[in-house]
């Protein structure tokens, strides 16, 4: 998705929703380090035009977590 696209996605999620997730965003600790130290399976799930998050994204996070799995919702 091109950068066109994710403002489009971003636009569309709403003023209210878009402002909540980068709030989110901004307080989450870094997860590089935790991640590191998980043992436990995991699954990672982003939509296939997630703005915020995107399926590259969930791929770089699970190959920090040994035997992590991602699953991309389509639409």
């Amino acid at each position: 998705m091109d950068v066109t696209e994710q403002a489009k996605q971003l636009y569309l999620l709403g003023a209210e929703a878009f402002a909540g997730d980068v709030e989110a965003i901004l307080r989450r600790e870094p997860y590089e380090d935790v991640l590191a130290s998980v043992r436990v399976p995991l699954l990672f799930v982003a939509g296939e035009h997630d703005a915020l998050t995107p399926p590259a994204v969930a791929h770089r996070m699970a190959a920090e977590v040994p035997g992590a799995r991602v699953e991309i919702v389509p639409g």
